[in-house]
């Protein structure tokens, strides 16, 4: 008898009714390979239950849909969750901000398998909405690049992996609560699996597409979550070292050079919108680097 393959496809969710919908209709359009089925787990990090009616009211579901509420404000709690509810060999996460391509679950779960990997993390397209201007589409914030299929993975988001279930489950968490607020949670779990020698890969063909609202494409925003992006990577970096105190100074000294260099490339750059900006949000990106050794936190959820 041919052996069924479980994906539990986890979804931490707040206050977003209408893009988890959206969400939900892509999943439940799965192509899937025989011998594949799916779970859905969605759990509500709001304690008023806000997701509770989208879901109900799917009518006859093609893959059972389980329904949780985690009423502490924070990532990590929601997503540890979804984990504990999940039956499932394997375990993907996406966001709810995010829709699947039809061919997301098949293509990561075969890109898992043929590389013999312990993680996979596909590529997520941003998708605009309709007043974006141009020069902003470029943003490295938005363009996180993912190589060809099984190139080792660098960059870990939750926003599109999937994960063997055994490595979430022995964990305790998995995913820190400390982070839960601030984000990076994601990168912190699998920065230190990987220190374990846990093997994670890229998957160019599983792809998911993340909605970027108004609010997300004004410079401020960008500033912010450039800022916090740096000082979030360095207070990671100094958290999993050996050596805590060489590892403070080399950021000090990398974050200060790399912030002056970044706001020199701006000054030079300045009558070409798109390359000014570019240099200025690196220059934020730098600077929150640079103050993470005082153990400087920036709340983000």
């Amino acid at each position: 008898m041919q052996h069924t393959t479980l994906c539990s496809v986890c979804i931490a969710t707040y206050h977003r009714p209408h893009l988890l919908a959206r969400l939900l209709d892509s999943l439940l359009q799965q192509q899937l390979d025989p011998g594949t089925t799916l779970e859905i787990i969605v759990v509500d990090n709001d304690a008023q239950q806000s997701a509770k009616a989208v879901v109900e009211g799917i009518d006859q579901p093609r893959f059972p849909i389980v329904y949780a509420v985690e009423p502490r404000k924070n990532i990590s709690h929601a997503r540890n969750k979804c984990v504990q509810l999940a039956r499932g060999e394997y375990i993907l996460f996406i966001d709810d901000d995010e829709t699947a391509g039809k061919t997301w679950v098949a293509s990561m779960l075969d890109a898992v398998k043929t590389h013999e990997a312990d993680g996979v993390f596909g590529r997520v397209i941003s998708d605009f909405h309709d007043e974006t201007p141009e020069w902003m589409k470029s943003v490295y914030l938005f363009n996180i690049p993912t190589l060809q299929t099984g190139s080792p993975a660098r960059y870990f988001t939750v926003g599109n992996c999937l994960v063997k279930a055994s490595l979430l489950k022995t964990e305790d968490g998995p995913f820190d609560k400390a982070y839960g607020i601030m984000g990076g949670e994601d990168m912190h779990l699998f920065s230190r699996l990987r220190q374990q020698g846990k093997h994670f890969i890229y998957c160019y063909e599983g792809w998911v597409a993340e909605f970027v609202p108004p609010e997300r494409t004004r410079v401020d925003w960008i500033l912010k979550r450039a800022y916090r992006t740096g000082n979030l990577f360095g207070r990671r970096s100094i958290e999993l070292a050996d050596n805590r105190l060489m590892m403070r100074g080399k950021i000090l000294a990398t974050g200060v050079v790399k912030m002056f260099g970044c706001l020199l490339l701006t000054a030079l750059h300045l009558p070409n919108k798109e390359k000014r900006w570019h240099w200025f949000f690196k220059t934020a990106a730098n600077s929150g680097l640079a103050v993470s050794v005082f153990n400087v936190k920036i709340a983000g959820y």
